[in-house]
């Protein structure tokens, strides 16, 4: 079992902020994301894999509204 880690590096900061408050909808998101960021897809994933691996993210998944 993974334990939560507490150091996160800027990209990793700033991965999980979009991937919270705007994760797009779009064929290719992560490339999206890699744009917004400054960076590109592949980067964008390996922080991805890393904040799952360090147990900071457990899933990444749509919350819809039914109000």
């Amino acid at each position: 079992m993974s334990h939560t880690r507490t150091t996160l590096t800027d990209l990793e900061r700033r991965v999980l902020d979009e991937i919270q408050t705007r994760f797009p909808i779009d064929p290719e998101p992560y490339a999206v994301l890699g744009e917004r960021l400054g960076t590109n897809a592949e980067q964008v994933l390996e922080s991805v894999a890393r904040l799952r691996e360090g147990g900071v993210v457990r899933r990444i998944g749509a919350i819809f509204d039914s109000h």
